[in-house]
């Protein structure tokens, strides 16, 4: 039962995550439109910088910071207003349309593989 109740709590939390990147996919392209691409990556870069602090800082002094999952859920918000949505305009920008649905295919298949080796050697990692 134990084994369970763990598994629905990683499942929820897996869940979840999807669910705030869904949410976070539309504000960056919007964002884009309106103050430009550059000042979309300073927003992003400095929000995932300074989230990347917090939870630095939590790991090296723990009574400081309370390691909560709002710090962890930062981090992706950080990537999808910074080179996450970016990406996707620089590319359609760049090339004809037939080409930049390739590429951008392909982008979508390196991101996944990269993902997938991550999750793969994430566990064995954090059970040593």
């Amino acid at each position: 039962m134990a084994k369970l109740t763990q598994r629905l709590k990683l499942l929820s939390v897996t869940l979840g995550i999807g669910v705030w990147n869904a949410l976070l996919t539309q504000p960056p392209l919007i964002l884009i439109e309106k103050i430009g691409r550059k000042s979309v990556l300073v927003v992003g870069s400095a929000i995932q910088t300074v989230e990347i602090a917090i939870i630095a800082i939590g790991y090296l002094v723990p009574s400081l910071v309370d390691r909560n999952l709002q710090y962890v859920l930062a981090i992706p918000a950080g990537f999808k207003f910074r080179i996450g949505r970016v990406f996707y305009v620089l590319i359609a920008e760049m090339f004809p349309s037939k080409v930049a649905v390739f590429i951008s295919s392909m982008n979508m298949l390196i991101l996944w593989i990269c993902t997938v080796i991550v999750v793969t050697i994430y566990e064995p990692l954090a059970n040593e």
